[in-house]
């Protein structure tokens, strides 16, 4: 059995979120003053932390989590990257897939979670912290 590591506080650093995200809403800025702990070598410059509101069991994603996330400016992500994507204003998380000209947003299953063309990659997932 896999013996739980204690993350000492020099090993945390507090960082801004970036706001929470609620699949298929805008995105809350309101909690963009709130300071969260994150492992300090599990975050790299440029790096944004958000606060997932309502849990996605689809993608086995809990209320509370904090997603670690590496913008993508080029809006580029490989295919099977867990990702989030912006269309008309709201976010959603899921897999990208890019192949065989098809180009959506997928749950764990490989069910559409949408596949509108105005999709935007506001970046990867690089990390899900459960704290609670």
């Amino acid at each position: 059995m896999a013996k739980k590591r204690k993350i000492s506080e020099g090993q945390t650093k507090f960082v801004h979120l970036a706001g929470d995200l609620s699949q298929g809403a805008a995105i809350d800025r309101t909690s963009t003053r709130e300071r969260v702990l994150v492992p300090a070598r599990r975050i790299d410059a440029g790096e944004i932390v958000f606060r997932v509101r309502a849990g996605i069991p689809e993608i086995n994603i809990v209320a509370g989590d904090l997603l670690i996330v590496e913008r993508r400016e080029t809006g580029h992500a490989a295919t099977g990257e867990l990702v989030v994507v912006m269309v008309h204003g709201r976010a959603f998380i899921g897999h990208w897939w890019l192949k065989h000209g098809e180009r959506a947003l997928l749950d764990d299953e490989l069910a559409a979670v949408t596949d509108d063309e105005a999709m935007e990659i506001l970046g990867a997932v690089t990390l899900i912290l459960r704290w609670h």
